[in-house]
């Protein structure tokens, strides 16, 4: 339980930074090849001047879907099924994905790794995907 309050507080401090296209206090806790793709994708946004909004209205579920041990590695995949207002806008403020009204249903799946022998209690986002 403790693992996945964690996660969530985790999922919705990603979403946040994603969100506001600053990654710097969330990256140290993020595998350097997505860290490379999040910064990607904001700052394709940031160059067309889209501006994105993400409310998590509502989070359904947190689950531990798999966990394995590999080499000196524990690995957990979470499923979070949360209910979220996607908004894209262009630079003149016209929407150009989403809808602010209604909220959709999205299901992510994170998977995180940590070194078992590790004195560091953080876990480290080493993929995302929608499930």
């Amino acid at each position: 339980q403790e693992f996945l309050k964690g996660a969530q507080n985790f999922f919705e401090m990603i979403i946040d930074s994603f969100v506001k296209g600053d990654l710097n206090d969330v990256k140290n806790f993020i595998d350097g090849k997505l860290v490379k793709n999040f910064q990607s994708v904001i700052d394709e946004r940031l160059e067309e001047e889209e501006t994105l909004k993400i409310d998590i209205i509502k989070m359904n579920s947190i689950q531990i879907k798999d966990a394995n041990e590999i080499n000196n590695l524990l690995r957990v995949s979470v499923l979070f099924e949360s209910e979220q207002i996607k908004v894209l806008k262009d630079s003149k403020g016209k929407i150009i994905d989403g809808d602010q009204k209604n909220s959709i249903l999205v299901k992510d799946l994170w998977v995180f790794e940590k070194i078992i022998q590790s004195k560091d209690l953080n876990w480290k986002l080493v993929e995302t995907s929608n499930a």
